[in-house]
């Protein structure tokens, strides 16, 4: 059982998996939007996220001393959403991987218990 299959949304009914969850759908969703959209915001605008500061500049003197003003009071706000956004990628890595699991132990379980029966019955058939 691939990943790609027990992940469809629209479920498989080769191997009786039922659609994706909603939640599931949306938090995978709302994930890849925010991160496309601060991808956008920090290309398009990089000083609404971080402070000017080359190579050259010292925090002293830059930033006043405090490190964490690299990034302004919005662009904060920005890196707790990307963080957010990172947060839900993990949550859907996490609803696949029990999926896959669960489904793996259960399709083990199903080919065990018909694998035995079948080669017990095959094995009586071709004996002498």
């Amino acid at each position: 059982l691939e990943l790609r299959e027990a992940t469809r949304w629209k479920g498989n009914e080769e191997f009786g998996l039922a659609p994706a969850p909603v939640f599931v759908k949306v938090n995978i969703l709302a994930g890849v939007v925010v991160q496309v959209g601060l991808c956008y915001i920090l290309g398009i605008w990089p000083t609404v996220v971080f402070a000017a500061f080359t190579y050259a500049d010292t925090i002293e003197d830059r930033l006043g001393g405090d490190w964490t003003r690299i990034a302004t009071s919005q662009g904060r706000w920005i890196l707790v959403t990307w963080v957010a956004s990172w947060l839900c990628l993990f949550v859907y890595q996490t609803w696949a991987k029990h999926r896959v699991g669960a489904l793996t132990r259960a399709s083990m379980s199903k080919a065990y218990k018909g694998g035995t029966a079948k080669n017990s019955s095959s094995a009586t058939e071709n004996a002498p």
